[in-house]
């Protein structure tokens, strides 16, 4: 799946080890048809909060110190458990790592281009530089 291939090779250009990374996914579930597009196109009333709060559930238990988001819904939704925001919403905010505060809890948050649409959108140099914060 281009998702995956196009993060391990960011991963690996970055120098950060898979082990040291906790992976999920914004908007959780399955959607019809094939292994691209918007799963958020239909979604079943209270879908988006459910996800937002399962979201802020994982960072509470996981505490990450960096978060690297993949495309616009991932930044949109991670925005909305920030504070302050990290980014303005509707549009690809820099590569460049951001520091705030997701659940209360401080972190480190990179936003990137999804790998499945551009490979090599994500900035390895902000990546490893928040990493190595």
């Amino acid at each position: 799946m281009n998702t995956w291939g196009g993060l391990c090779n960011l991963l690996d250009a970055a120098e950060v080890s898979y082990s040291e990374f906790f992976f999920t996914n914004a908007y959780v579930g399955l959607k019809d048809g094939g292994p691209t597009g918007d799963v958020t196109q239909y979604p079943a009333p209270g879908y988006r909060a459910w996800c937002r709060d399962f979201l802020g559930h994982q960072i509470n238990v996981m505490r990450p110190r960096v978060v690297l988001t993949l495309g616009e819904p991932a930044w949109t939704a991670l925005a909305a458990v920030a504070e302050p925001r990290p980014w303005p919403p509707g549009r690809l905010p820099p590569p460049e790592p951001a520091t705030t505060s997701l659940c209360g809890h401080p972190t480190i948050v990179v936003a990137a281009k999804h790998t499945s649409i551009a490979p090599r959108a994500a900035n390895k140099d902000s990546l490893r530089i928040a990493w190595g914060s």
